[in-house]
């Protein structure tokens, strides 16, 4: 995984619902002093789709949403 990994699912996360990658880079851009480029953030869907954490809900849309996994994740990593 990549630098944006935590940061794109800390956003999915926090939406709650699917969104897309332009709608994470802009949320990215506004909480974060370096913001990660686009192709940061797209590699980053890229992997945590491949670790099961991140599905595309309709593979011919452009929205991403946390799988169970990747909730579950994001649960036992806020408690700790």
């Amino acid at each position: 995984m990549n630098d944006a990994s935590i940061p794109v699912l800390e956003t999915l996360h926090k939406a709650g619902i699917a969104i897309s990658a332009g709608a994470i880079q802009y949320e990215l851009e506004r909480t974060m002093k370096r913001p990660p480029s686009r192709s940061t953030i797209t590699r980053a869907l890229r992997e945590l789709q491949n670790h099961e954490l991140v599905t595309k809900p309709d593979e011919d849309k452009i929205y991403y949403e946390l799988t169970d996994k990747g909730r579950k994740s994001m649960t036992e990593n806020s408690t700790q």
